[in-house]
This record gives C-alpha cells, structure tokens and sequence, in this order.
C-alpha cells in the first residue's frame, strides 16, 4: 500500500518519543491529541524526502491539519481528529 503522510508522521512522532532530546524538537501535547513542533531546523531530518519546513507544511495542510491558535499550552500545536497519539490505526481513514 501506499504510505500516507498522516501515517510517516505518526511514526516519526513515535521515533521521537524514544529519542534522546526528541521532545526538544516535536512531541505530543499532554492528552495526545495535538501535536507541537519545537525545533524547525530539526525536525526535517526526520522527513529525508522533503524539502524542508515549509515543505511539512504544505502536507499539514493537504490533509487537512489545523494549527490551534490562542493563549493556551497548546497554542502553535497542530491537530487533526485522526492523528491521536495511542490510536494510529485511525490514520488509515485519513485523506
């Protein structure tokens, strides 16, 4: 099958928690269900065929992730109803 962004994303978020120093580059918010880039210089690497950020970027927005705005912990995360940190066999309903 072909590989769907939402899911090489889910696994690279995955690799990160395992990491050493990869919550300094991107993890999951508290309750799973957002998630928070902190290094953009970083966190490419975990994406060889890509460009670069706004590369990322561009496939955020393809499928349809939302940045969350406002003053709260979670402001500049991004989430999708699909992308949940414990459940990524949703993913595969993802367009």
């Amino acid at each position: 099958g072909r590989d769907i962004f939402p899911i090489i994303l889910h696994q690279a978020m995955a690799r990160m928690e395992f990491f050493k120093g990869g919550a300094s580059i991107a993890t999951f918010m508290p309750d799973g269900k957002s998630f928070q880039i902190r290094n953009q210089i970083l966190f490419p690497v975990f994406f060889p065929k890509m460009k670069g950020f706004a590369s990322f970027q561009r496939q955020l927005n393809l499928y349809d992730f939302k940045r969350i705005g406002g003053a709260g912990i979670d402001r500049g995360a991004y989430r999708h109803e699909l992308f949940v940190r414990d459940f990524p066999a949703i993913l595969c309903r993802a367009r």
